[in-house]
């Protein structure tokens, strides 16, 4: 029941799990550059210190927190949806390994931003130049497991495609010939099948030229 319930509702949950994506790295790639600036340019205890550090708590507590959260939970919904993703293949893998990464990340900017509330922040703006590399490093490993599982499971289906209009054109010869008898709608997918071909993949309303099947029998 739940896998029939997350089934009919996919489009919208892998829209959220999109837009919610893309809420949060934008929120973890823009983070780090405000640490940096904070640490470069900003002296602490000032007027502009606290408001950096009301920047960093906004930014993470209004935007990063819950699109993370809003990640995983629309994330899971696509795992838990049947025929969504493959564990048999290496790509899911590396996909949940770099989300994990991209996790602990998270949390490590939240850590940060209390030492620079509590003013213990020890770290250059270098090292935050460093670790901002981080999220690319591991977007780049999120994009290319994406696609090339896309390209996996799109190849499946265009073999599982191909095999029911092989089985189709071989039960619709059958019928036609006379070696079993005519099963009620193959005639039909049989002549769409070779037109649909034909005239390379346009919409067109198939009529057999013969009209109605004559029954062998």
């Amino acid at each position: 029941m739940v896998g029939d319930f997350l089934a009919s509702v996919y489009p919208w949950t892998k829209a959220l799990h999109l837009i919610s994506v893309i809420a949060w790295m934008a929120g973890i790639f823009y983070l780090p550059r405000l640490f940096v600036y904070h640490v470069e340019s900003v002296e602490k205890g000032s007027a502009t210190d606290l408001l950096f550090q009301t920047m960093e708590r906004k930014l993470l507590r209004l935007i990063m927190n819950p699109a993370m959260t809003a990640t995983w939970i629309f994330g899971l919904a696509l795992v838990f949806t049947p025929g969504i993703v493959s564990w048999a293949e290496v790509w899911p893998w590396t996909k949940a390994v770099a989300v994990i990464a991209m996790t602990w990340f998270h949390h490590w900017l939240g850590y940060r931003r209390k030492e620079f509330v509590a003013g213990t922040n020890v770290r250059s703006g270098r090292t935050y130049r460093l670790m901002n590399e981080v999220p690319t490093v591991l977007l780049s490993m999120i994009g290319v497991a994406i696609v090339v599982s896309l390209r996996a499971q799109h190849r499946v289906q265009r073999q599982i495609g191909l095999q029911r209009r092989l089985i189709q054109i071989m039960l619709g010869l059958a019928a036609l010939f006379g070696v079993i008898a005519p099963i009620p709608g193959l005639q039909w997918p049989l002549h769409t099948i070779l037109v649909h071909h034909r005239f390379q993949h346009r919409r067109i309303r198939a009529r057999h030229p013969l009209g109605r099947l004559p029954d062998p029998h």
